[in-house]
């Protein structure tokens, strides 16, 4: 018995050891990509989000923002638009960058209500909200970069991406970080636009 024992640990220890060592190979790998894709893309300061509240009401259970936000390519057109409410007095828009050769990219993460982040602060639960990876990666290509630019450009875009919301770059110092937007000053039926190339790395402006 002792032997099965001893027979079974190690053979679960080697699959667990090569299951890690796949794992981080594989995310090493994809972090060295980063680089070369990062010098090959252009970067301009352009405005990322276009945002318009449309109402906001309150009742006994609670706040409503309802909002129109739009996923801008670097381009300046349409990637996708979001039309919807969520739970809260106001919005916030988090973003996850991948930083390399001094560009620093940004890619929408989730748009989430005030509601959601009390709840998150209170009782440690994740935040509810509207995920955005979907509106523009699609068959490994990432759109943010416009409909009109290159295969290369949408391929080695969508490589960042993948790396801003992996498990390496939580260990990465450096070169990947999350912002938060706050979308509370933000006045129903007015277009605010969210840009990048700000200081605090993105800007919410009146348009």
């Amino acid at each position: 018995m002792m032997r099965k024992s001893a027979r079974f640990f190690t053979v679960l220890f080697n699959v667990i050891f090569s299951f890690v060592l796949f794992f981080f190979v594989l995310n090493a790998v994809l972090f060295g990509l980063c680089f070369p894709a990062g010098t090959m893309l252009p970067l301009p300061e352009y405005q990322i989000l276009r945002v318009n509240v449309l109402s906001k009401s309150r009742s006994f259970s609670g706040g409503s923002v309802s909002a129109r936000i739009a996923i801008l390519d670097m381009q300046g057109n349409d990637c996708a638009v979001i039309e919807r409410s969520w739970n809260g007095d106001y919005l916030y828009v988090t973003f996850r960058t991948a930083e390399f050769n001094g560009k620093t990219f940004f890619f929408p993460e989730k748009i989430y209500g005030s509601e959601s982040a009390v709840l998150k602060k209170s009782f440690g639960s994740h935040k509810r909200g509207t995920n955005l990876l979907s509106y523009y990666l699609e068959n490994n290509q990432c759109f943010l970069t416009g409909n009109r630019s290159s295969y290369l450009h949408r391929k080695n875009m969508f490589i960042l991406a993948r790396f801003a919301f992996s498990p390496m770059a939580a260990v990465a110092s450096g070169f990947s970080s999350r912002y938060t937007v706050n979308l509370s000053e933000c006045e129903p039926g007015k277009d605010y636009g969210v840009f990048t190339g700000s200081e605090d790395g993105l800007v919410l402006r009146l348009q």
